[in-house]
């Protein structure tokens, strides 16, 4: 068992904790950009309001080449290419005569949305949708457009880690503790007035 940490809890996005992160997964400008294409597809429509302006896409495919070096090494692989793949799937499948990457946004993800369709390839779609999507709702300019704060989240799991750590009576730890329920009410709390 690990020793309880004498150390508090942080809510910052990125803490300066010691941890070394990976360096972004390695690509070619042809797969950055065959992926940069897949990406900005996959995410959400701007016509339902999401961010999805040059630099939110630039963020997700950044996060995604960061999120690689994770994964097992096939699957990682598997992943890299899906993008290929899919940025080629328009010549493949004869729906036209340039790759994925040249297309407007909302064509090409109608064009991923028939894919996904197919039962050959509708759990590959799914697999690639999965990885972008965690990166983009990840993201605080998606937090503020979907009116979400983390940080209540973050406060009840820091508390229910410092809880099974101690020698104190066991609680559910999928139970929200009333801190999380009123920082979830009250998202406005600023990191001073944390318990």
């Amino acid at each position: 068992m690990v020793p309880p940490s004498t150390q508090v809890a942080t809510l910052e996005r990125h803490p300066r904790d010691g941890w070394v992160r990976a360096d972004p997964w390695s690509m070619s400008p042809g797969l950055l950009a065959a992926t940069r294409g897949v990406v900005a597809a996959l995410c959400p429509p701007a016509s339902c309001g999401a961010p999805t302006d040059d630099q939110t896409i630039d963020a997700v495919t950044l996060q995604l080449r960061l999120t690689l070096p994770y994964m097992s090494p096939l699957a990682a692989r598997g992943i890299v290419l899906l993008m290929y793949l899919f940025d080629w799937s328009p010549i493949w499948r004869l729906r036209g005569w340039r790759r994925l990457r040249h297309w407007d946004v909302e064509p090409a993800s109608a064009h991923l949305d028939l894919l996904a369709a197919s039962r050959l390839f509708g759990t590959l779609v799914q697999a690639a949708r999965a990885a972008i999507l965690t990166a983009y709702f990840d993201r605080p300019e998606v937090h503020a457009a979907i009116d979400y704060d983390p940080r209540g989240f973050m406060r009840q799991r820091i508390a229910a880690r410092s809880n099974a750590l101690s020698d104190g009576p066991a609680v559910p730890l999928l139970k929200p503790s009333a801190v999380a329920l009123a920082s979830a009410v009250s998202p406005s709390a600023e990191p001073a007035d944390l318990p």
